[in-house]
């Protein structure tokens, strides 16, 4: 069984493990490649949902938590940590969250 990741979460853990404020849709792109090459080489079933149409359509339904920049692409998120934790990291699986701390580890994003 696959587990399909939306663009909420990749968001969240791009902009925690990265420590940002805002993140592009280009590094966005970025950070969503290299997470799902490791999780394809650690054979985890998970596959995220990522692209422009996907992040303005997130931002929509979490306005709550995040700002779409429409002039330069960017999302940025108006909610502390503990909040993207809370409302998406906490339902990720285990395997899935080691892979987006190794992403840090290689300086992704």
């Amino acid at each position: 069984m696959c587990n399909f990741i939306g663009i909420e979460y990749l968001v969240a853990l791009a902009l925690i493990i990265n420590n940002k404020e805002e993140i592009s849709l280009a590094e966005l792109n970025e950070y969503g490649v290299k997470i799902t090459k490791i999780i394809k080489d650690r054979k985890i079933n998970a596959v995220f949902l990522f692209s422009s149409k996907y992040a303005i359509d997130m931002v929509r339904n979490y306005s709550d938590c995040f700002e779409w920049k429409e002039e330069e692409s960017v999302l940025r998120r108006i909610v502390s940590n503990d909040v993207l934790i809370s409302k998406f990291l906490d339902y990720l699986s285990t395997d899935v969250l080691l892979a987006a701390q190794e992403t840090r580890d290689t300086n992704a994003a």
